[in-house]
């Protein structure tokens, strides 16, 4: 019975060690893909997480101070009138930036584009990296993410926090 005891011990700690490592090796190839642009002023550094979403980050490094922002893309039928966007979290937590000016240009047919680039606070980057982005709108324009994109976007700004 003891010796039983010791397998099971032993197989749940193999399964979790396995396990750990697949999620190390995943995040690691998740932050891979964050790129470091060369800068030509010293003193300066910016990462770019990948845009194949309409999300993405960017964290600038001026005078060994870092900055981070999200920019949020959209799309639409009417051209923006106000400037609004809200961020909606996992755990129904809501981020507003009532102030922030979203760009508008014209898309393909009737459509239109919209984008905001936001510099993140800390209490901010803590929360974003905290609970996953369900959802976002700019103005009246929401956009709602998967739970696999939801889950990368937040993978990919938990690799920048690193950067």
């Amino acid at each position: 019975m003891h010796y039983k005891l010791k397998i099971i011990i032993y197989l749940v700690f193999v399964y979790s060690i396995g396990k750990s490592q697949n999620i190390t090796s995943a995040d690691s190839s998740l932050c891979d893909s964050i790129k470091r642009k060369p800068e030509k002023y010293e003193g300066k550094a910016t990462y770019y997480s990948p845009s194949e979403f309409q999300i993405s980050f960017t964290k600038i490094y001026y005078k060994n101070k870092p900055s981070t922002y999200i920019l949020l893309q959209a799309k639409g039928t009417a051209p923006a009138v106000i400037n609004s966007v809200s961020i909606l979290l996992e755990n129904n937590e809501q981020l507003h930036f009532p102030k922030e000016k979203i760009d508008a240009e014209p898309g393909f047919g009737k459509n239109w584009n919209y984008s905001v680039f936001i510099v993140l606070s800390q209490t901010e980057i803590t929360k974003l990296a905290k609970h996953s982005i369900k959802n976002y709108k700019l103005n009246s324009h929401e956009e709602t993410l998967t739970l696999s994109d939801q889950k990368l976007v937040k993978g990919y700004l938990n690799c920048m926090m690193h950067k």
